[in-house]
């Protein structure tokens, strides 16, 4: 929970409240969950809109459909083929966003039309999709990094919480036999 910036509370609402969807993935659903979590709470969304977001490229006439349409309005180059064939949500909506980086489209800046195509196919309100596509978030691949460092501060944290237990255990010891 720490490395992803939410309370353990809510990591476990919202895990419970897409267990569902994560059924579909195996054995990779923790990792999707994580992936997703840390997109999602970065975005200052919740984790299931994330992992459903992506759902319109699960099918090959669906991504087919949707990457036509997105490569067409927006002059994105993406590949159906790759879309359907990359499973984790996380990883088809960071390829997406790459691609309007990469095409020079911004959401704020895009046409009224591009972006009532992009919220037909993620099914997603303009707020949200502001919010996910613009060129301030960071990568998945920054993110999961800025949660490796999370994770690594908090570890360093327990430890020197531990031996300041361990200190104050000690010293109440000898405060204890001084009496």
């Amino acid at each position: 929970a720490a490395s992803i910036g939410a309370s353990a509370g809510q990591l476990t609402v919202e895990f419970v409240d897409a267990r569902n969807e994560l059924a579909r993935f195996g054995t990779d659903g923790e990792q999707v969950f994580h992936n997703a979590a840390m997109m999602a709470h970065s975005f200052g969304i919740e984790t299931g809109r994330v992992l459903r977001m992506m759902k319109g490229f699960d099918t090959f006439s669906g991504a087919s459909q949707n990457v036509n349409q997105l490569n067409a309005m927006l002059g994105t180059t993406l590949s159906s083929y790759e879309m359907m064939m990359t499973e984790d949500p996380s990883e088809r909506l960071q390829m997406l966003r790459t691609a309007l980086s990469d095409a020079g489209q911004n959401f704020d800046t895009m046409s009224r039309q591009g972006r009532d195509a992009l919220a037909a196919i993620t099914g997603e309100d303009t707020e949200t999709l502001s919010r996910i596509f613009s060129n301030e978030s960071g990568t998945l691949e920054q993110l999961r990094a800025e949660a490796d460092q999370r994770a690594a501060n908090s570890r360093d944290d327990r430890s020197n919480a531990e031996m300041m237990n361990d200190l104050l255990r000690a010293t109440g010891t000898v405060v204890r036999g001084w009496r």
